[in-house]
């Protein structure tokens, strides 16, 4: 398998598109490209460098969302934005009221920030910078 582009596409199906869109593009700051007609529903494409997050709002009702937890169920079970500004990031995410997953942590003799956040379904969203380690 070869890559066409360096990034991927995930599709989200979601039970509230003006939720998610509000969390997705004006909290984390994902940029809208469009909407277009799919089989299953209304998609939502949002970029996020070279790779896309779709928000599908399905033309039936999705079910209850799963357990959350990187181990709670087999699957997919988070998305990872690896960013440059983490602190701007994580301040919006929380200070837009997104449950906490994983509280906020910082190794900086290894550069790295992670901290995990769950969207308006449930979905776990990883915040992460692998900036540059500190030197003793």
């Amino acid at each position: 398998m070869n890559p066409r582009k360096p990034g991927v596409d995930v599709n989200l199906c979601v039970s509230d598109i003006d939720r998610s869109l509000k969390f997705y593009v004006d909290v984390l700051g994902l940029e809208f490209v469009e909407k277009y007609q799919a089989p299953a529903g209304a998609c939502h494409r949002l970029r996020f460098g070279e790779s896309f997050i779709k928000l599908t709002d399905p033309n039936t009702p999705p079910g209850e969302p799963g357990p959350t937890g990187i181990d709670g169920a087999i699957g997919y079970r988070a998305v990872t934005f690896n960013v440059t500004d983490f602190d701007d990031a994580w301040a919006a995410a929380t200070g837009a009221g997104a449950p906490v997953h994983m509280e906020y942590t910082a190794y900086p003799k290894i550069g790295l920030k992670v901290g995990m956040v769950l969207d308006p379904d449930g979905n776990i969203v990883e915040l992460l910078d692998r900036g540059t380690p500190w030197e003793e």
